[in-house]
C-alpha cells in the first residue's frame, strides 16, 4: 500500500491517513485507492502530511507501525533531518 501518491523518501515529511469507515464493506471500495496512495480524496479518509504529530486518545490504543503493534497512544511522530543516508540510483 502507498501512504501518499507523491511521497518520497527524501521529502522530509511524514504522510498519515486514518480510515474512518463506518462499515467494513467500504474498505473493499477503498482498496484500489489505498494501493495507489490516492485514498485522501475519499470522505471516509483523513489524510495529510506534516513534520511533527502527536496522537492522543481518550482510551489508550495500540499503534500499528509497518504492520506491527509496537506501542500505545499517546505517541509522537517527528522527522529528523539527515538522520539516515538514502542512496537513490
Amino acid at each position: 500500500m502507498t501512504v501518499h501518491a507523491d511521497a518520497t523518501a527524501i521529502d522530509g515529511l511524514l504522510d498519515f491517513y486514518s480510515l474512518e469507515v463506518d462499515h467494513w464493506w467500504k474498505l473493499l471500495a477503498l482498496l484500489p485507492s489505498l494501493k495507489r496512495g490516492t485514498q485522501g480524496g475519499w470522505n471516509d479518509v483523513c489524510s495529510f502530511s506534516t513534520k511533527d504529530l502527536t496522537i492522543r486518545m481518550q482510551k489508550s490504543k495500540a499503534v500499528n507501525l509497518d504492520g506491527e503493534l509496537k506501542i500505545q497512544t499517546p505517541v509522537r511522530f517527528t522527522t529528523r533531518e539527515q538522520a539516515v543516508s538514502v542512496y537513490i540510483p
